[in-house]
């Protein structure tokens, strides 16, 4: 999820295991843990293309093994650095906690996180919670934060942040039974629209786990579709959008076989002219619910026949920010 939600949790981490013995510095020691694993970010400062920075993301640093090879290395740097009273397995148990539960909490969005590398390279992705998601966060901000203003020796310190862990946990549990339902809803539909997919999904869209994206997949077709669940007199109905997948033919290239993979059979293919190709990622749902063209529903990237093979260029889709966030909040109900 976004950076002030894995702060958050890494936080919280801190206070349930080292509150009492460090006080706020628990806070802030869980806050860097739980924002370790997104370092990874700083590859893209070494990567060149869309491609890599695909590939770099939510891999080795978000593994679980790793990590828990990590969480050794951090407990024996605590114990020979810090001054507190704190037992080694204690130390292990609040880093260890800090990061593993960044990799959960990833886990539950879309992207996909590989997090049982090097064993293998499925992207772990339950698809239940938007990777930025208020409802989740600023509740569980507010309580935690109010947690500061407390001795570390005060019991309202701890229930507060059992509180906050609380409200959390309880939001994502409810965000698995939305899915559940929703899903079913989905199924539903396909099935009275005659639509047989190999593979179907849902996931919730930006900002809120109330308006829903399906998204099945065909040999031949992307279909998507919405539920809102603050409009449900709207009926769920699926659009077609062709793969076009001969339209790859002739473009060989590690690179497009990567964002295949990433893309976990919803890719799209439109060709533009003879040595352009563009590849669209369909697994996040539509962007703009109004149209069935990928150049204004999904993110591309565009692969060019050069003399040196073909390169990978990162393109931006064809629509407004503000208007389609306008469109996101009206197809909500809000």
């Amino acid at each position: 999820m976004d950076s002030l939600t894995q702060i958050v949790l890494g936080a919280a981490c801190g206070e349930i295991v080292l509150g009492r013995k460090l006080g706020n510095k628990a806070q802030l020691l869980g806050a860097i843990a739980g924002t370790i694993p997104d370092l990874d970010v700083v590859s893209g400062f070494f990567t060149d293309g869309p491609v890599a920075q695909l590939t770099y993301h939510r891999a080795y640093s978000h593994s679980f093994p790793l990590l828990a090879v990590l969480a050794y290395g951090l407990t024996w740097l605590s114990r020979r650095w810090s001054k507190a009273e704190v037992s080694t397995s204690r130390w292990f148990v609040f880093w260890l906690s800090g990061l593993w539960t960044h990799v959960l909490l990833d886990c539950c969005t879309t992207y996909g996180t590989r997090a049982l590398l090097p064993f293998t390279d499925y992207q772990v992705a339950f698809n239940n919670i938007s990777v930025v998601d208020p409802l989740y966060t600023v509740p569980f901000l507010l309580v935690l934060g109010a947690c500061l203003f407390f001795r570390r020796d005060r019991t309202v310190r701890r229930r507060l942040m059992w509180i906050s862990i609380g409200i959390s946990s309880a939001y994502m549990a409810t965000t698995f039974v939305l899915k559940a339902v929703v899903h079913e809803k989905f199924e539903t539909a396909l099935a009275q629209q005659g639509i047989s997919s190999y593979d179907m999904d849902s996931t919730p869209t930006i900002f809120n786990a109330i308006l829903w994206s399906g998204v099945a997949r065909t040999d031949h077709a992307v279909y998507c579709a919405e539920y809102s669940f603050l409009r449900p007199e709207l009926p769920v109905y699926w659009v077609e959008v062709p793969r076009e997948r001969e339209a790859a033919s002739g473009f060989d290239s590690p690179d497009i076989e990567k964002v295949e993979w990433f893309a976990d059979g919803t890719e799209m293919y439109r060709r533009r002219g003879d040595d352009s190709l563009f590849v669209y990622n369909g697994k996040f749902g539509r962007f703009n619910f109004e149209s069935t063209n990928p150049d204004s529903c999904f993110w591309p990237i565009l692969f060019v026949r050069t003399p040196a093979g073909i390169e990978a260029r990162e393109v931006q889709p064809d629509f407004n920010v503000e208007e389609a966030f306008g469109k996101l909040m009206e197809r909500i109900g809000l």
